[in-house]
């Protein structure tokens, strides 16, 4: 639990960072969201017993974040869909392999014991390949394992559904564009008609002043 709160601190402060330097009023942001930023990133260890307080900060600030979070659904909820389908993947994807490595690990004839064993396993089962050196032998690592293979199957069609939508975006936007540039260089041959019609009407008239004055 201690790596993973400093795992999370880490985060959080690299974020103070990133909002710090993009901030263009330094001062303002420090005031306002700044130094909650800032004691949220504070790990909870002896030394910082005094800033425990700061858990609740993070609290506050992981309720900003979804704050931010709802807004940038409703700008883009399709995107918005396809980025929670990932992240909720990589959760199941990550509580899979915790639970078939506490399964496996002590189970007799088990071929998943360490965290590389089910990483690898859990990669080779997600991508239906499935080399079969290692496997699950107990019922709940099996389970877990049928669980991680439908997983597998919906991630690759939420992939390919997503490139499709994303092209289907990119297609549009060319087609804008090329009658864009289309019009452009249409209005481009109408000024330079126009100006060599007021440049040959320019000079008819100066003909005709000369035959005038002569």
């Amino acid at each position: 639990l201690d790596k993973i709160d400093y795992g999370i601190c880490a985060l959080f402060f690299m974020d103070f960072i990133r909002s710090l330097i993009r901030e263009k009023r330094t001062w303002r942001y420090l005031y306002t969201w700044g130094w909650l930023d800032l004691l949220s990133s504070i790990p909870v260890i002896p030394a910082f017993r005094y800033l425990r307080f700061a858990r609740i900060l993070r609290v506050l600030r992981i309720i900003r974040s979804l704050k931010m979070l709802v807004k940038v659904i409703k700008r883009d909820r399709p995107a918005a869909i396809f980025a929670l389908i990932i992240f909720s993947g990589i959760i199941l994807f990550s509580m899979i392999c915790v639970g078939v490595l506490s399964y496996e690990a002590d189970a007799p004839g088990a071929t998943i014991k360490t965290a590389d064993d089910v990483l690898w396993w859990a990669i080779v089962t997600c991508s239906t390949v499935g080399y079969g050196d290692e496997y699950p032998v107990t019922e709940q690592g099996r389970t877990l394992a049928a669980l991680l293979m439908v997983i597998g199957i919906g991630a690759f069609a939420t992939a390919t559904t997503a490139l499709g939508v994303f092209f289907k975006r990119i297609q549009p936007n060319a087609a804008q564009q090329t009658q864009q540039d289309n019009a452009t260089a249409t209005l481009e041959s109408i000024e330079s008609r126009l100006s060599r019609i007021e440049s040959m009407l320019s000079e008819r008239d100066t003909r005709a002043d000369d035959r005038k004055s002569s």
